[in-house]
């Protein structure tokens, strides 16, 4: 890869031609060589679906640039859990490397500039590097580096390579040592529990996720994420009506918090930032002992 046009991008979109519209406008700032698109079927329960995923797919028709198109789409509606990563596992039967957007993660071109600088260094790293981040949700204005390496993953935009991604499956078992890893990163055995519910019910497909069995992955693995100091993505469909998990507007999660310094403390950071702060914490430590 020689410019950021070489990197292959996997766009996944479901019912929101809206937004996908937008996402292509947006990547004719980048232009890649190769573009993948993978979308979900309609549901049968909502009779509306039909038009929007037939309007989404047609706009693939939109990419004006010279690039090679590759489409993917289901016979059924899979939900967001197999849409998503059943669509990335056929991505990297193509490709050895590349990066996956949802349709309303708008990427900035640094973070394809960010790959190129940077990815000969995570591949020679002896740390696992698994999973490469757009940023978001907090920043750093004082750092040696122009990274942070961690273990929590964002999934508003990110990259990873065929053989890392081959590690991921949805009918993996819960192992301890991700307990034990989590315990360290997070310096509290509440925020632990936590995030092990959500990889549990995760895993058992009780929540209609994929990204927290892939985040699950990294930790089995003993993995990191790498995650630059400043956002590179915006999310244009976080509180939409038709999101699938961020519809709540109690923070606005694209205006990140900018710390002086973050160090070692870049996941219990993201952790209060996304999930949990220190009170909402306690509330849902108190339910879930109720409830047994």
């Amino acid at each position: 890869m020689t410019n950021i046009q070489d990197i292959p991008v996997l766009v996944v979109y479901f019912n929101r031609p809206d937004l996908l519209a937008q996402q292509i406008n947006h990547l004719r700032s980048i232009r890649p060589k190769q573009l993948f698109f993978s979308g979900d079927s309609p549901r049968s329960t909502h009779p509306e679906d039909m038009g929007k995923c037939q309007q989404a797919a047609a706009l693939i028709d939109m990419v004006d640039w010279e690039c090679d198109i590759y489409r993917n789409t289901f016979d059924k509606n899979q939900g967001c859990r197999l849409a998503v990563s059943k669509g990335i596992t056929w991505f990297f039967t193509h490709v050895e490397f590349g990066v996956i957007l949802e349709d309303d993660c708008l990427v900035q071109p640094e973070f394809f500039e960010f790959i190129l600088t940077h990815k000969p260094t995570f591949e020679a790293s002896n740390n696992n590097i698994m999973h490469i981040s757009t940023g978001a949700h907090i920043t750093a204005s004082n750092s040696q580096l122009p990274y942070h390496q961690n273990k929590i993953a964002l999934v508003w935009g990110w990259a990873t390579w065929r053989h890392q991604w081959g590690k991921f499956s949805l009918t993996q078992t819960y192992s301890d040592e991700v307990t034990i890893t989590l315990d360290n990163v997070l310096k509290n055995k509440f925020r632990s529990k936590y995030l092990i519910h959500k990889y549990k019910a995760a895993l058992a497909g009780d929540i209609n996720s994929w990204a927290f069995v892939w985040n699950y992955t990294i930790l089995k693995e003993n993995g990191y994420c790498v995650t630059p100091n400043t956002s590179m993505v915006t999310n244009i469909g976080i509180y939409d009506q038709d999101a699938t998990h961020t519809t709540s507007q109690l923070v606005d999660f694209n205006q990140p918090v900018t710390y002086h310094s973050i160090g070692d403390n870049y996941d219990l950071l993201t952790f209060k930032r996304i999930f949990k702060s220190n009170f909402r914490l306690f509330i849902w430590t108190v339910k879930n002992w109720l409830v047994g």
